[in-house]
């Protein structure tokens, strides 16, 4: 499902707890997934399965290679940028021919006390769509939740969508509720 009309990348969202395709997990994937578990394995065994319908290929032809910032590249047949979130039954995947980060929450499920110091006061959103927002954004930038606070400059905020600066770089964040869960996306602007 493509969120946003501005959104350059396509994201979709996955409940586990529903039927669903997998795709066989690789050698490479066992290899690179060993330090992350089997729900990781099951996230790639998700993308694989998705990528192989969406391009028309064998799930076995897709390959990816984890960048030095930690960022997931779909190396083949095509390339692409990748993020993946879960939480419980939920998954999250964005696909973008740029850097992207995607994160999702169960909704009303972080209290503004648990964020305070550390996620900025973005006024009109929920405390659980600003959690969502602030690690979206700092999985585009590979940080995680070091996202130094003090550097974000926000340009404009509303309940659906964040535009900000941070590093010299222009981000927009889009913000959807899905299945019971806040997702957000962030992409760099052109």
């Amino acid at each position: 499902m493509n969120t946003a009309k501005w959104l350059n990348c396509d994201v979709w969202c996955v409940d586990l707890s529903a039927p669903h395709r997998l795709a066989r997990a690789t050698v490479q994937d066992h290899a690179e997934m060993a330090s992350g578990g089997p729900t990781r394995l099951v996230r790639r065994r998700l993308l694989r399965a998705e990528l192989a319908l969406r391009w028309s290929v064998h799930p076995d032809a897709l390959h990816f290679q984890r960048e030095a910032s930690g960022q997931v590249r779909v190396t083949g047949p095509k390339r692409a940028f990748v993020s993946t979130a879960q939480r419980a039954q939920m998954v999250v995947m964005a696909l973008s021919n740029e850097p992207v980060g995607v994160d999702l929450e169960p909704l009303s499920s972080v209290l503004d006390c648990d964020i305070a110091d550390v996620c900025p006061q973005w006024d009109h959103l929920d405390p659980t769509a600003r959690w969502t927002a602030f690690e979206a954004l700092g999985k585009l930038f590979s940080v995680g939740t070091a996202v130094p606070i003090q550097a974000i400059v926000t340009r404009s905020v509303s309940a659906c969508a964040l535009r900000l600066s941070l590093a010299g770089r222009k981000v927009r964040i889009a913000l959807f509720p899905c299945n019971e869960h806040q997702i957000a996306v962030a992409e760099f602007e052109e």
